[in-house]
């Protein structure tokens, strides 16, 4: 592994680095992780939702403590009880006490299928915020640096887990909340669940109830083009063939 630890200052999340994009990056994606406290255990946990808030991290416990940790936040911490569990891995979603300014302040983690070949992960080490540029750092997030974007989770002894097996979790837990009290984040899931449905060639579900999803990408941008070039053409009289 390649670790970059946080240099251990009150004003600013930089790396010890000298890689400039690394460092900038590192500001923005640790943005949306922060630390989960129990009698025994700490544990990197990531932002699933931020008013009210809901973390998500690898604990076998049902109650604990969250600490955001930027600048602005040092001194905030949030009493947190379980509201689901991946019992297979251990990933468990809590949901916690409301901490003032969060919306304008934290930022949410929100999971991705998409591959990239950019990843890293950020987590936890001895204490203190770290990067791992080939992503195997364990109790981490793995992500797209400078993004908020999660494409999966490694457990405390190592083992990666896709965000993928967590798609009945989240929908359970988070979505509901996402749908009623935020648009950007519901947009998030909205494209999460979407890409699911299109890897795994389910039926698009998007119709059904209040679940509006969207695809991202290529798909999306092709879609735009077509039905914008065949408006062109009807509008100076071409029909399509």
């Amino acid at each position: 592994m390649v670790i970059y630890t946080r240099k251990n200052i009150q004003t600013c999340d930089i790396l010890q680095s000298p890689d400039e994009k690394l460092r900038r990056g590192f500001i923005e994606s640790s943005k949306s992780i922060g630390r989960f406290f129990t009698n025994s255990q700490e544990t990197t946990a990531h932002i699933l939702h931020t008013e009210p808030l809901f973390i998500g991290t690898f604990s076998q416990y049902d109650f604990g403590e969250f600490h955001p940790e930027i600048p602005e936040m040092y001194s905030k911490h949030s009493k947190c009880i379980k509201k689901g569990r991946h019992e297979q891995s251990g990933y468990t979603i809590y949901e916690c006490e409301s901490i003032p300014g969060a919306s304008q302040i934290l930022e949410v983690a929100y999971p991705k299928i998409k591959v990239n070949t950019t990843q890293v992960s950020i987590g936890y080490s001895s204490g203190q915020k770290v990067v791992d540029t080939e992503g195997n750092l364990p109790g981490s997030i793995i992500t797209e640096i400078g993004t908020n974007q999660v494409y999966g989770l490694i457990s405390q002894n190592g083992q990666k887990h896709s965000v993928e097996e967590f798609k009945d979790l989240y929908n359970d837990t988070v979505w509901p909340i996402a749908k009623l009290y935020s648009r950007r984040i519901r947009s998030h899931y909205f494209t999460y669940f979407r890409e699911y449905e299109v890897k795994n060639y389910l039926e698009f579900s998007g119709a059904k109830g209040t679940r509006h999803r969207h695809i991202e990408g290529d798909a999306y941008w092709s879609l735009w083009r077509a039905k914008n070039w065949n408006r062109i053409k009807s509008f100076f009289g071409f029909t399509a063939q």
